[in-house]
């Protein structure tokens, strides 16, 4: 299992990682700018892992089921989050939009539920706890000191989990990369939070 957090403390960030995972200090990203907000307090990292009793789940729209949030491995070796959904076998895959399309793997690790998270609205942009999306940054090194964050939106009247990166929620949808932004309209994108 892996876990971490990062924590700023007047102006300086200290990264408190597992022994397998590099961690790189948290900068001003494009993303938190975007919707006017400079750095919170804390981000909560959570513990990914295989084969948790009790998952994380975005909102869930009868007759649609809540779909469980996940992270695996990217095309450029990172590792970042998005949705359980299955394949056109049934076989359930994590699926996540990246660089504009669809990725999904077979292999990936869930977010444990520790009963403790709450998802908060994001039309005032990126809150203090919001959840890290990624495991050793969004994007490899030596560019790894900017995250993504555990996001849901809704697609065609359906909540699917995903990436909060540059000011939007970025799921994958119908087999494309969707880019879903607030517009100032609050209950349109959701950001997972834990205290």
């Amino acid at each position: 299992m892996l876990n971490f957090a990062r924590v700023a403390v007047g102006g300086f960030v200290l990264s408190l990682c597992g022994l397998l995972i590099g961690c790189g200090s948290a900068g001003d990203t494009a993303g938190e700018n975007a919707v006017g907000q400079a750095e919170q307090a804390i981000y909560y990292a959570g513990t990914w892992s295989t084969g948790v009793s009790s998952s994380v789940t975005g909102f869930s729209d009868s007759p649609n089921p809540a779909l469980e949030v996940c992270m695996m491995t990217m095309e450029d070796g990172t590792q970042q989050c998005g949705k359980v959904y299955p394949d056109r076998n049934g076989t359930p895959t994590c699926r996540a939009e990246y660089g504009g399309h669809a990725d999904e793997s077979a292999s990936y690790k869930l977010l444990l539920d520790d009963g403790r998270y709450a998802w908060k609205d994001a039309v005032n942009g990126l809150p203090g706890n919001a959840v890290i999306g990624d495991i050793g940054g969004a994007q490899p090194y030596p560019n790894n000191n900017q995250h993504v964050y555990v996001c849901q939106a809704v697609q065609n009247g359906f909540w699917h989990p995903g990436k909060w990166w540059q000011g939007a929620c970025r799921i994958e949808y119908a087999d494309k990369g969707n880019t879903i932004q607030t517009y100032g309209r609050p209950n349109s994108i959701y950001i997972l939070t834990h205290p």
